[in-house]
């Protein structure tokens, strides 16, 4: 995957709202409320995470923080499975999601 440039929204520029716009999803677990918090179209967060895999993983990573924050173990789980990390360790992140769905 290729990062996440488009015109007039490159370097910095990119860093501040991505920044912003993760802030916001791991306080709501919410794109669109996280997007707009970043003054950022929806649209182009999607795009963004599917053209650049470290704001994938971050992306990844918030959502399981919100989850985890709202007390909501299934979809904390869920997050933690669909991550980079549970890529790496396999075996250990099933045994990790199990923990957060049984207790």
């Amino acid at each position: 995957m290729t990062p996440c440039h488009t015109p007039g929204d490159t370097g910095a520029g990119r860093q501040a709202w991505q920044s912003l716009f993760l802030e916001g999803l791991r306080a709501t677990g919410n794109v669109s409320e996280a997007a707009r918090a970043a003054s950022i179209c929806r649209s182009r967060v999607y795009d963004c995470r599917h053209r650049d895999a470290d704001f994938a993983a971050a992306w990844a990573d918030a959502l399981e923080e919100a989850a985890i924050a709202g007390n909501d173990w299934n979809r904390a789980a869920d997050e933690a499975l669909d991550s980079r990390w549970a890529r790496q360790t396999g075996r250990r992140a099933n045994e990790t999601a199990a923990l957060f769905r049984g207790g």
